[in-house]
């Protein structure tokens, strides 16, 4: 990047797309709030939900999607993600609004995880007794 091109407030190793239409802070896409051009602080104060990273919205949705039919890698594959997005809003390289998204991911996932495990644990159960009923 050149010394001309700004950077984003928040992502300070992001080049800036355009400034906030209140306050004229530089952000970058990921801080970027549709239809207005706001960063996530006058968001916020205007009342309008900020901006969540598409890492937590996809890891929350793997969750969400694996609860019914207990699908054991879909559960561990969003513990992973909604743990990755939780440490990348905490090193400030994803908008802060996608937290809650990414907690529910991974809490979410865990009790996928719990709920396959007991299938598992059930199902070999009934078979080892049907085994010994024989």
């Amino acid at each position: 990047m050149s010394e001309l091109e700004a950077l984003c407030a928040e992502h300070r190793d992001e080049r800036a797309l355009d400034a906030c239409e209140r306050c004229g802070t530089f952000f970058c896409g990921a801080c970027l709030l549709l239809p207005r051009l706001l960063c996530g602080p006058c968001a916020e104060r205007e009342g309008l939900a900020g901006p969540k990273g598409p890492l937590a919205r996809l890891s929350l949705g793997i969750a969400l999607g694996s609860l019914f039919p207990f699908f054991l890698p879909a559960g561990g594959l969003a513990v992973v993600l909604g743990s990755i997005e939780l440490a990348r809003i905490r090193a400030r390289r994803s908008p802060p609004a996608g937290e809650k998204l990414a907690e529910w991911a991974v809490i979410l996932g865990f009790i996928e995880l719990a709920f396959a495990i007991l299938v598992f644990l059930f199902v070999g159960i009934v078979a080892y007794r049907e085994e010994l009923l024989r």
